[in-house]
């Protein structure tokens, strides 16, 4: 993963454990359900390890960008030859 994908993603992943943490919060409180910080932070998880996958993609993408995509091939014939 690039340095610049990197702090997105871990500002994203900051934002999405507070985001747990609300709820959880919330529940221990009396507000709210431990069900609906369970459902957060399967929630949460999730959109992390996609956006982890999708970072590491985009980051693939430009590094193979500055290699040509040609194939050479070299035989014995040829070998033979340049000696």
């Amino acid at each position: 993963m690039s340095t610049k994908f990197f702090l997105v993603y871990c500002i994203i992943l900051a934002v999405l454990v507070l985001f747990s943490v609300g709820f959880l919060t919330n529940a221990m409180s009396g507000e709210g359900s431990f069900l609906a910080f369970i459902v957060a932070l399967v929630v949460c998880a999730l959109l992390s390890v996609f956006l982890r996958v999708l970072f590491i993609n985009l980051s693939m993408v430009r590094k193979f960008r500055k290699f040509r995509r040609q194939v050479f091939v070299i035989s014995n014939k040829d070998l033979l030859h340049s000696l």
